[in-house]
């Protein structure tokens, strides 16, 4: 889809309405996705995290992003979702 082979099991991102990312660890995925939308001229990211996204795996995943992101602001919001582990806001 989209140039995106999509495997069972795998953990997708996704961008409006288009599938931008397939990984099939959900860490992967949520880096990979959150890079994405740091693209151009963002300056903040927010990320909703979810009841399947554990607090260990939430603070990873801040610091990997604030690392490969220098002056990003990132915020993380315990936001308790059951469908989706995370949900990205880029500003």
């Amino acid at each position: 889809m989209n140039g995106i082979e999509i495997k069972s099991g795998d953990t997708i991102g996704i961008i409006g309405k288009e599938i931008v990312v397939d990984e099939p660890k959900r860490f992967d995925a949520a880096l990979a996705l959150a890079e994405k939308l740091l693209e151009g001229e963002r300056f903040m990211l927010t990320i909703f995290c979810g009841i399947d996204a554990g607090a260990d795996e939430c603070a990873m995943l801040e610091e990997k992003i604030i690392e490969q992101n220098p002056g990003i602001e990132v915020y993380m919001i315990d936001a308790g979702q059951d469908v989706y582990p995370y949900i990205f806001v880029a500003k």
